[in-house]
């Protein structure tokens, strides 16, 4: 394809001649090409008009726009490369150049917690160790710039069993049936639903920070007394690294349920993150805190938790998550004392369009230190979940991100009472800064 403007190139002028200049006509290759030799003497401005002269039509294309997006970042106009390649991510999520080059207009722009997935990500094809040592300078650079991050969800979630409970009628007792109250039977709903976090970051030197968190989530049920609300307050101290980060900090959670107080935790954690190899992210995640439960102090003790999680780019669209958790819980009880372990994965995909999908799925195990006195049984646990989840980014509105879940829960236990199933569905607005 042809262009209209033309590249004047003075061949050969020789003041003993008269020969006139001639013209060259470039196609858009030619042209990009052109451009980019341009950027490389430093020519930026040049570059940029060559490639807005263009027909309409060449602009359009995506090497052209790529191109624009590139020059823009280079001339400190990010904010309007952010746009070009935000659109272009939709269009090709499996180039990696150009989640390359989103994340680098995004952490010029402030939007430090989509940058670092973004480069992270741009990982995902083994570039080579030049490249991989640019992507984690960057990466380094985000964390230290990042001050405020967070990210939020809320909207309408119909549940097949809103309480956790049973469905079934009786339950032996002192080893007698007892008929349940309906209101401790499984009980379904339309609820409303909020998750969020927001976290500050405060250096206090080039590779130390104080970081604090604020979780929370809320399950709402009109009507049906079965409200549940937490949230966690985490705090600590943030040590970078070439390739990662470490933070011991403490932890306070508070839980309410049906609104009246629940549960008050006490404790302390560790986090670590770091990049394993090209493609690998790895996190470990240590807590240990004391539960003390607002209506029945049988419960009451020590609850210490590890995760470990490895995230793995598998190209510039898709990631495969892999988790394991065990828990340790004590209780005054020792009915209620217990090992729990479990093992997730996960699947995260970009496609074309917008549109990303995620599908997870979990196996887990817990196993009680000693029977429950007024139900004669040690409690045995077998606990099965997964979810999928499908969203839109180029739908979203006000930078929120619609998004559909549905995820079902099973667990299989040897006390009736806490053998209990679930499928719940979620209309959310998301988002991630």
């Amino acid at each position: 394809m042809t262009i209209a403007p033309v590249i004047a190139a003075m061949l050969a002028v020789a003041p003993a001649t008269s020969e006139a200049p001639r013209t060259v006509q470039l196609d858009r290759a030619g042209v990009v090409s052109t451009a980019a030799v341009l950027s490389e003497q430093g020519r930026l401005e040049e570059a940029l008009a060559l490639l807005d002269g263009m027909t309409p039509d060449d602009r359009a294309s995506a090497d052209v726009r790529f191109a624009r997006a590139v020059l823009l970042i280079d001339l400190g106009r990010a904010a309007e490369a952010e746009g070009l390649l935000e659109k272009l991510v939709i269009e090709k999520p499996n180039v990696t150049r150009i989640r390359l080059e989103h994340g680098r207009a995004l952490a010029a722009i402030g939007h430090y917690g989509t940058a670092e997935r973004q480069l992270r990500r741009a990982l995902a094809d083994d570039p080579p160790p030049a490249v991989i040592a640019s992507v984690d300078t960057a990466l380094r650079g985000i964390r230290a710039q990042r001050r405020v991050f967070g990210s939020f969800g809320a909207g309408i979630a119909p549940d097949t069993n809103i309480n956790s409970a049973t469905s079934a009628e009786t339950v032996d007792l002192f080893g007698l049936p007892f008929e349940l109250d309906p209101s401790a039977r499984r009980k379904s709903g339309i609820g409303l639903v909020a998750i969020g976090e927001i976290g500050l970051r405060k250096p206090v030197s080039p590779k130390t920070a104080l970081v604090g968190r604020l979780n929370g989530t809320a399950r709402i049920y009109p009507n049906a007394d079965t409200d549940d609300i937490a949230v966690e307050l985490r705090g600590g101290v943030e040590h970078l690294g070439r390739t990662g980060r470490i933070t011991p900090e403490f932890t306070y959670l508070r839980r309410w349920y049906a609104g009246q107080a629940y549960a008050e935790g006490i404790g302390g954690g560790l986090r670590i993150e770091r990049r394993l190899g090209s493609a690998w992210f790895g996190s470990a995640i240590l807590d240990v805190r004391h539960l003390d439960y607002d209506r029945s102090r049988a419960y009451d003790g020590w609850v210490a938790s590890a995760r470990l999680q490895a995230d793995r780019a598998l190209g510039a669209a898709t990631v495969l998550s892999l988790g394991g958790t065990a828990t340790r819980t004590t209780a005054r009880d020792n009915g209620y004392a217990s090992w729990l372990g479990e093992v997730d994965a996960a699947l995260f995909r970009d496609w074309s369009g917008g549109w990303a999908t995620s599908v997870s799925a979990g196996v887990g195990h817990l196993s009680a230190d000693a029977p429950i006195a007024a139900l004669g049984e040690t409690r045995r646990d077998w606990r099965l979940r997964g979810s999928v989840s499908v969203a839109n980014r180029k739908l979203s509105w006000l930078g929120m991100m619609p998004t559909v879940r549905l995820s079902t829960e099973r667990i299989q236990s040897s006390i009736d009472l806490y053998d209990l199933s679930r499928t719940r569905l979620e209309f959310l607005l998301t988002r991630t800064f």
